[in-house]
Protein backbone atom coordinates (compact mmCIF):
# COMPACT_ATOMS: atom_id res chain seq x y z
CA UNK A 1 0.00 0.00 0.00
CA UNK A 2 3.16 2.42 0.61
CA UNK A 3 4.35 1.60 -2.58
CA UNK A 4 1.43 2.34 -4.30
CA UNK A 5 0.65 5.78 -2.12
CA UNK A 6 4.36 6.93 -3.20
CA UNK A 7 4.12 5.30 -6.93
CA UNK A 8 0.68 7.24 -7.26
CA UNK A 9 2.20 10.64 -5.55
CA UNK A 10 0.19 13.03 -3.71
CA UNK A 11 -2.58 14.87 -4.99
CA UNK A 12 -2.04 18.65 -4.59
CA UNK A 13 -5.17 19.10 -3.24
CA UNK A 14 -4.48 17.10 0.01
CA UNK A 15 -4.31 18.79 3.19
CA UNK A 16 -3.03 17.45 6.66
CA UNK A 17 -3.18 18.92 9.41
CA UNK A 18 -0.70 17.97 13.01
CA UNK A 19 -4.37 17.77 15.02
CA UNK A 20 -7.26 17.08 13.14
CA UNK A 21 -9.60 20.19 13.22
CA UNK A 22 -12.85 18.21 13.75
CA UNK A 23 -11.34 16.18 16.57
CA UNK A 24 -13.81 15.65 19.11
CA UNK A 25 -13.70 13.32 22.76
CA UNK A 26 -15.38 10.24 20.74
CA UNK A 27 -13.52 10.29 17.17
CA UNK A 28 -10.15 10.32 19.78
CA UNK A 29 -11.79 7.89 22.13
CA UNK A 30 -12.56 5.78 18.65
CA UNK A 31 -8.83 6.04 17.26
CA UNK A 32 -7.29 5.09 20.53
CA UNK A 33 -9.43 2.28 21.14
CA UNK A 34 -7.73 1.18 17.28
CA UNK A 35 -4.20 1.92 18.37
CA UNK A 36 -5.04 -0.56 21.38
CA UNK A 37 -6.82 -3.57 19.52
CA UNK A 38 -4.19 -3.53 16.78
CA UNK A 39 -1.78 -4.57 19.80
CA UNK A 40 -4.44 -6.48 21.43
CA UNK A 41 -2.59 -9.95 20.83
CA UNK A 42 -1.36 -9.50 23.83
CA UNK A 43 -3.77 -12.08 26.31
CA UNK A 44 -2.46 -14.18 23.82
CA UNK A 45 1.12 -14.49 25.14
CA UNK A 46 0.47 -16.33 27.95
CA UNK A 47 -0.89 -18.98 25.73
CA UNK A 48 1.27 -19.46 23.79
CA UNK A 49 4.00 -18.95 26.54
CA UNK A 50 2.63 -22.16 27.99
CA UNK A 51 2.75 -24.07 24.63
CA UNK A 52 6.16 -23.59 24.17
CA UNK A 53 8.86 -26.39 24.86
CA UNK A 54 10.89 -23.84 26.88
CA UNK A 55 9.26 -20.95 27.92
CA UNK A 56 12.11 -18.76 28.71
CA UNK A 57 13.13 -17.80 25.09
CA UNK A 58 9.68 -15.85 24.76
CA UNK A 59 11.00 -12.13 25.91
CA UNK A 60 13.63 -13.11 23.37
CA UNK A 61 11.32 -13.57 20.45
CA UNK A 62 9.33 -10.95 21.84
CA UNK A 63 11.90 -8.37 21.88
CA UNK A 64 12.81 -8.88 17.87
CA UNK A 65 8.58 -8.62 17.15
CA UNK A 66 7.54 -5.59 19.60
CA UNK A 67 10.51 -3.02 18.29
CA UNK A 68 9.92 -3.92 14.55
CA UNK A 69 5.71 -3.67 14.98
CA UNK A 70 5.58 0.13 16.82
CA UNK A 71 7.60 1.54 13.42
CA UNK A 72 6.34 -0.23 11.31
CA UNK A 73 2.65 1.40 12.04
CA UNK A 74 3.97 4.51 12.50
CA UNK A 75 5.70 4.54 9.30
CA UNK A 76 2.11 3.19 7.58
CA UNK A 77 -0.10 5.42 9.19
CA UNK A 78 2.35 8.61 8.74
CA UNK A 79 2.67 8.07 5.02
CA UNK A 80 -0.57 7.25 4.54
CA UNK A 81 -1.90 10.42 5.95
CA UNK A 82 0.88 12.35 4.02
CA UNK A 83 -0.31 11.03 0.74
CA UNK A 84 -3.94 10.79 1.49
CA UNK A 85 -4.29 13.70 4.25
CA UNK A 86 -7.86 13.77 5.65
CA UNK A 87 -9.55 11.90 2.43
CA UNK A 88 -7.62 8.97 3.79
CA UNK A 89 -9.53 5.77 4.11
CA UNK A 90 -10.62 3.92 7.18
CA UNK A 91 -9.67 0.86 5.18
CA UNK A 92 -6.09 1.18 4.34
CA UNK A 93 -6.73 -0.92 1.11
CA UNK A 94 -9.05 1.64 -0.06
CA UNK A 95 -6.56 4.05 -0.55
CA UNK A 96 -5.06 2.46 -3.72
CA UNK A 97 -6.51 2.48 -7.32
CA UNK A 98 -7.85 -0.79 -7.86
CA UNK A 99 -5.37 -2.20 -10.19
CA UNK A 100 -2.24 -5.44 -9.66
CA UNK A 101 -0.80 -3.39 -6.57
CA UNK A 102 -4.32 -3.55 -4.80
CA UNK A 103 -4.48 -7.04 -5.65
CA UNK A 104 -1.00 -8.28 -4.33
CA UNK A 105 -1.82 -6.01 -1.07
CA UNK A 106 -5.16 -8.28 -0.50
CA UNK A 107 -3.37 -11.29 -1.54
CA UNK A 108 -0.79 -10.44 1.78
CA UNK A 109 -3.41 -9.14 4.02
CA UNK A 110 -5.35 -12.76 3.23
CA UNK A 111 -1.88 -14.31 3.98
CA UNK A 112 -1.87 -12.60 7.11
CA UNK A 113 -5.30 -13.23 8.78
CA UNK A 114 -5.06 -16.67 7.45
CA UNK A 115 -2.09 -17.43 9.39
CA UNK A 116 -3.22 -15.08 12.58
CA UNK A 117 -6.67 -17.06 12.05
CA UNK A 118 -4.56 -20.41 12.33
CA UNK A 119 -2.59 -19.57 15.18
CA UNK A 120 -5.51 -17.96 17.44
CA UNK A 121 -7.86 -20.63 16.45
CA UNK A 122 -5.61 -23.27 17.73
CA UNK A 123 -5.31 -21.57 20.93
CA UNK A 124 -8.64 -20.96 21.09
CA UNK A 125 -10.14 -24.36 20.34
CA UNK A 126 -7.83 -26.07 23.01
CA UNK A 127 -8.79 -23.40 25.50
CA UNK A 128 -12.36 -24.94 24.34
CA UNK A 129 -10.92 -28.19 24.94
CA UNK A 130 -10.12 -27.87 28.08
CA UNK A 131 -13.27 -26.78 29.38
CA UNK A 132 -15.49 -29.53 27.64
CA UNK A 133 -13.37 -32.56 28.45
CA UNK A 134 -9.81 -31.65 30.42
CA UNK A 135 -9.03 -35.30 30.76
CA UNK A 136 -8.62 -35.56 27.32
CA UNK A 137 -6.53 -32.45 25.83
CA UNK A 138 -3.40 -34.20 25.32
CA UNK A 139 -5.06 -37.67 24.10
CA UNK A 140 -3.92 -38.87 21.00
CA UNK A 141 -6.38 -41.69 20.28
CA UNK A 142 -9.23 -41.79 18.41
CA UNK A 143 -11.56 -40.06 20.74
CA UNK A 144 -9.05 -37.11 22.02
CA UNK A 145 -8.98 -36.79 17.94
CA UNK A 146 -12.30 -36.55 17.61
CA UNK A 147 -12.75 -34.64 20.56
CA UNK A 148 -10.39 -31.71 19.68
CA UNK A 149 -11.96 -32.22 15.47
CA UNK A 150 -15.05 -31.14 17.19
CA UNK A 151 -13.72 -28.23 18.98
CA UNK A 152 -12.05 -27.03 15.99
CA UNK A 153 -15.15 -27.36 13.89
CA UNK A 154 -16.78 -25.41 16.61
CA UNK A 155 -14.69 -22.60 16.65
CA UNK A 156 -14.41 -22.36 12.61
CA UNK A 157 -18.15 -22.06 12.24
CA UNK A 158 -18.89 -19.83 15.24
CA UNK A 159 -15.52 -17.49 13.64
CA UNK A 160 -17.91 -17.24 10.45
CA UNK A 161 -21.73 -17.33 11.39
Amino acid sequence: VIAGLVIDGRDPGVETFLVAEDLDFLTFMQALSAIFFTFGGQFMFYELMAEMTDFTEFPWTFSIAGPFQVPIYLIVGTVGYYYKGEAASGYFLDNLDFGWMYRAASALLFFHMTVGFLILGNVFSRIVHIKLSPYRVNDLGLRGKLEWLRCTSFVIVGSFV
